[in-house]
């Protein structure tokens, strides 16, 4: 789960979430792992993803924001 600051994000935002691995670069890639985004709540500020990734070791993922107010 993550919490991050988002700019112009309050409680009564629409949030959609996805999430992507990405390579050593920062590019995004489709690797094997299972990835998914479960909830996400908006408050103001800031929003909470509770995510998972499929996998028995630390990958270096992405989350893309879109904000609709």
């Amino acid at each position: 789960m993550t919490t991050d600051d988002v700019s112009g994000v309050n409680k009564d935002s629409q949030v959609s979430v996805s999430i992507t691995e990405i390579d050593e670069n920062g590019t995004p890639k489709i690797g094997l792992a299972g990835l998914a985004v479960y909830n996400v709540v908006p408050a103001d500020g800031k929003v909470t993803v509770h995510w998972w990734v499929g996998w028995n070791s630390d990958l270096p993922i992405r989350l893309n924001y879109i904000v609709v107010n």
